[in-house]
């Protein structure tokens, strides 16, 4: 809105600018033609030579464009002021075809510099483009008129050889100059007057607002007490509020912890008895019927989930309590992950996928909590268990530089990348609902996440859907021995 308030300002002075010039030209524009129109009649009268019919017509188009400039000058100024320059064009073609003397073609400067006064922008260079083209097609015709054909043998005048004439180029070059000089002025001007409404709308617009600070300061003052006392109020309700909603994650952390606790131990003692009963059966004897080992089962694989379930959730509560600590020792890392890969082995051939282990034959022993990283790489490759039907599961681990690099691939569907940023978040499912194909609670990658941080290490996802995911994590060669 501001913008447009300074465009139309800007016009309005131009437009006033612009009719104060026009006025004097007008007026200069029609005592020329009259008396060009008496004076040809005079001499015609008096039996001298008979004015060309193009002398005529140019003495026309100049009392024409002065007339209509008359007529529309307080209605339609942009209509006036093109009809007056257009009225000068005509006039200076008119005398350039019907008076043969070189160099008339220098008339077509006076549309020029008047146009530059009382023309906007566009239009005037429409009006020198013009110009410019006539002063070179004029001054040709001319050139052609003083070379008879006979005189060049092949009959015909090269159109090189009449353009280097005096009578062409110079003239359309200095037109043409003109006409780049006047452009240059005109866009002088505007542009000062622009800067000069800008300012002063700036200045006005400065002013103004330092007259609603005034009033705003004034009000702000008269108000500050009362906006300190509710201040105060505030950072007093705050306090509270911090306070409790502090003693209640603190509840919440021993609630977490103490269920956990009292839950874990009995969960221990039938995840224990069911697993000695359904994996060495002849340790009672005799085997069970077929119903009871189906049933048996069922029951060590809950219990077994729910057994996971309660230690991912003491270990949140230890996390969110920031109790969580690491014992750090020197490990093996090859032997480490030959154990998790000869642990999962026979869960992920029973499943009808294939394992491989790929790792540096020379890895460094590191100081670190083999009991949590063994668990991330759990985590990580009972989150591939779960996701793939088809193909395998691949354990990677190598040194890059000062990072040792473990990574868990699969053959799986591959997670949406809208899906990425809330992998690694707290009780994040890629599907939430209650009919999920997949199970977990969404804690695992947290848990990891955090084991990992311990550690001084990151971790990160890299997949594409329909081939399938690669979880990595680093941890740095800072802590080994």
């Amino acid at each position: 809105m501001h913008n447009q308030e300074e465009t139309s300002e800007l016009q309005r002075t131009l437009d006033n600018l612009r009719e104060e010039v026009r006025t004097p030209i007008l007026w200069s524009a029609t005592v020329v033609g009259y008396l060009a129109f008496f004076w040809r009649v005079l001499a015609e009268t008096n039996d001298a030579e008979p004015t060309p019919l193009n002398g005529w017509a140019g003495i026309a188009a100049l009392i024409a464009g002065t007339l209509l400039c008359w007529r529309f000058q307080k209605v339609k100024p942009a209509l006036a002021s093109q009809a007056l320059i257009w009225g000068m064009m005509g006039a200076a073609i008119g005398t350039i075809l019907a008076i043969p003397l070189n160099g008339l073609q220098f008339l077509l400067i006076l549309p020029i510099i008047f146009g530059m006064a009382i023309l906007d922008q566009k239009t005037f260079v429409f009006v020198s483009i013009t110009a410019s083209i006539l002063s070179l097609l004029l001054g040709y015709l001319g050139a052609v008129d003083q070379y008879p054909l006979l005189s060049i043998p092949s009959g015909r005048i090269p159109f090189l050889f009449i353009l280097g004439t005096p009578n062409v180029l110079p003239p359309f070059l200095i037109v043409g100059l003109v006409a780049f000089a006047a452009w240059l002025s005109i866009r002088t001007l505007h542009t000062s007057v622009a800067w000069a409404i800008g300012g002063y709308e700036r200045a006005r617009d400065k002013e103004q607002l330092a007259t609603n600070q005034e009033i705003q300061l004034r009000r702000a003052n008269k108000s500050l007490d009362d906006t300190q006392h509710r201040l105060e109020r505030t950072n007093h309700l705050l306090q509270l509020t911090a306070a409790r909603a502090e003693e209640a994650r603190y509840l919440k952390q021993q609630f977490a912890q103490s269920i956990s606790h009292e839950l874990r131990t009995p969960l221990n003692l039938i995840v224990s008895f069911t697993e000695l009963m359904v994996q060495s059966p002849e340790r009672y004897g005799s085997r069970l019927p077929p119903a009871y080992q189906r049933d048996l089962n069922i029951v060590y694989r809950n219990a077994h989930h729910l057994q996971t379930l309660v230690n991912d959730v003491l270990d949140l509560a230890r996390i969110e309590a920031m109790q969580m600590s690491i014992l750090p020792e020197e490990t093996d890392l090859g032997l480490l992950i030959q154990e998790v890969a000869n642990t999962v082995r026979a869960l992920i051939e029973k499943n009808g996928l294939f394992l491989r282990v790929e790792m540096d034959p020379a890895l460094p022993h590191l100081n670190i909590d083999s009991t949590r990283i063994r668990q991330v790489l759990f985590n990580l490759i009972n989150n591939a268990i779960r996701f793939t039907e088809r193909g395998g599961i691949t354990i990677h681990a190598s040194q890059r530089e000062t990072d040792i690099v473990f990574a868990v691939s699969d053959t799986g569907p591959g997670i949406a990348e809208k899906d990425i940023p809330r992998l690694f978040e707290e009780f994040s499912q890629l599907d939430g609902s209650t009919r999920r194909r997949h199970g977990g609670t969404g804690l695992g990658l947290y848990i990891s996440r955090s084991f990992v941080e311990l550690h001084g290490g990151r971790i990160w996802v890299e997949t594409e859907p329909g081939k399938g995911s690669t979880f990595t994590f680093s941890l740095p060669v800072r802590r080994t021995t």
